[in-house]
Parts: C-alpha cells; sequence; structure tokens
C-alpha cells in the first residue's frame, strides 16, 4: 500500500508498473516531474466529467476504464502514486483503482518533496503512456464507497463510526466551503486529515504517513477499533480518502468513504445536519 522513495527507485523500470503523477495544478507536471511518471488523466479529484465541468462522484465506469486505457494501466498493471499535495490526490486516484477492483496500488511516502529532497533525479520531458496489452476491467467493490441513502440509514447504528476529516472550524460550521448549509452529520468523530500524516502542515513540508501504531492508537483514543465499519468525509471525498487509505493501510478492512460528502449532503435541505 505504502513505498518508500528507495523501493521505489529499486523497482522502477520494471515490467508493467506504471508511475502517476497526480499533482493538482497540471503546470507542475511540465516544470518537473520524477521520471518515467505519467500525468494523470482526468479531473486531479477523479470526478465523474470534465476538469471544467467536475461532478460529485467517482466516474462511471465506462468513463474511469476509458481513462486507465489512456494511462496504459492494464489489468496487471502495479500503479504508484504521489502528488504534491500531502498525499490528498494520489490517495484520492488509488482509492477510485481499488474501487473499481484494481488492487496492486501503491502511494510514494512522502511523495514529490521527499523525492526531491533526498537528491533523487528530474524529468521534464512529457512521458506518453505506452498501449497496455491487457485491458483495465471494472469490478466494482461496493464495500469502498457509501452513498447518502446507505449513510442516512446507518445514522444511530452503534458500529458505524462516522469520522469528519475537516478543519475544526468546518467540522463546527464555522467554514461552510460554500455549501447552502455548515455543521456535521449527526454523530461524527472529528479526526482531520492532517493526523495520518507526520509535520504540521502536510501540503508544504514533506509529510510521511505515520506508522500504524500511532494510527491505531489515535482511533482507539476515540473509541474507534477495526470491528467498526468507518465512514470518512470531507468536502469533496478527498481528504476521506486519504484518511481511508491510512486505515486501510493500517489494517482496517471495513471502510467505505463517503463519495457524495458534504458537498452532497450540506446541499440537500433534507439531510440532518448538527
Amino acid at each position: 500500500m505504502i513505498i518508500s522513495v528507495e523501493e521505489l527507485k529499486r523497482v522502477m523500470g520494471e515490467h508493467d508498473i506504471v508511475l502517476v503523477d497526480c499533482f493538482s495544478n497540471e503546470h507542475q507536471y511540465l516544470r518537473a516531474h520524477i521520471p518515467s511518471a505519467i500525468k494523470l488523466h482526468g479531473n486531479p479529484d477523479m470526478k465523474a466529467g470534465d476538469k471544467d465541468n467536475p461532478g460529485i462522484l467517482y466516474p462511471e465506469a465506462n468513463e474511469f476504464e476509458k481513462i486507465m486505457y489512456e494511462m496504459g494501466i492494464g489489468a496487471n498493471t502495479t500503479v504508484v502514486a504521489y502528488d504534491n499535495d500531502g498525499s490528498l490526490f494520489a490517495s484520492r486516484f488509488l482509492w477510485g483503482l481499488m474501487y473499481y477492483g484494481h488492487n496492486k496500488v501503491k502511494l510514494l511516502d512522502g511523495g514529490w518533496r521527499a523525492w526531491i529532497n533526498l537528491g533523487n533525479p528530474v524529468s521534464i520531458d512529457f512521458h506518453q503512456p505506452k498501449e497496455n496489452p491487457t485491458k483495465f476491467q471494472s469490478k466494482i467493490n461496493h464495500d469502498l464507497v457509501i452513498s447518502k441513502d446507505s449513510l442516512l440509514r446507518n445514522l444511530g447504528n452503534s458500529n458505524t463510526k462516522i469520522i469528519d476529516t475537516r478543519t475544526l472550524d468546518e467540522y463546527q460550521g464555522k467554514d461552510a466551503r460554500g455549501n447552502m448549509r455548515s455543521g456535521k452529520v449527526p454523530g461524527a468523530i472529528h479526526i482531520e486529515w492532517t493526523q495520518m500524516l507526520s509535520g504540521s502542515n502536510p501540503k508544504a513540508e514533506v509529510s510521511f504517513f505515520k506508522p500504524n501504531s500511532e494510527i491505531e492508537e489515535m482511533f482507539k483514543n476515540a473509541e474507534i477499533d477495526k470491528k467498526n465499519h468507518i465512514v470518512p468525509y470531507c468536502q469533496g471525498a478527498v481528504r476521506a480518502c486519504l484518511t481511508a487509505y491510512a486505515l486501510v493501510n493500517a489494517g482496517y478492512d471495513n471502510i467505505s468513504v463517503y463519495d457524495g460528502s458534504m458537498k452532497e449532503w450540506a446541499n440537500d435541505p433534507l439531510t440532518p445536519l448538527e
């Protein structure tokens, strides 16, 4: 699930490994990237539609398969992803792959900053994806994503632990992020996504995933264990995917990201808020 810079250097160039640059700003890729990395195609948030008119959910299966074909990702490809945004967009992309049934995924711990801070080479060449002889075929794992209606049915279920991964101001309703309403999903526990990572500002400094033991202790203190059904959400299910990815890496296996998150929930006048 997680790969270090040194481990990546050992496997780069091996057969059927695709390294994906998930920078949220497409111009960053053109300025410099890890050698052999290709640019993430489609919306950096991995949303349906195009980047100028994105939806709020993952693309439909046929759209996702088309993106994978364009990126040279086939049924047997090991996908390694990184970004320069605290691993947010890499996590979102890889969670999407897992949702569509592709589990040969790895996230570069520390991302772009970890790579360059060790003095490793960079490239400014645009790397064209290679056509893959094996076709990517979606096999949706419905357990990894939860819909608004399913979450509504699970409110009040003692085994379901809803995790709000947003900032404290968002959680407390002080920052509506442009939504029609503010607040939190009833019963949600606040564990900000940054708590999965080292450092105080993951978007501006090298930030590695915390040891699994620290993550387990944090969730134990919040009265959440591996038997619970854990549902992370945020504003657009990007921060939630990082939290989910960190938890899976730590051995939690019953996690469903609320893909609509507050962009859907807080703009529906019929959903409850606290």
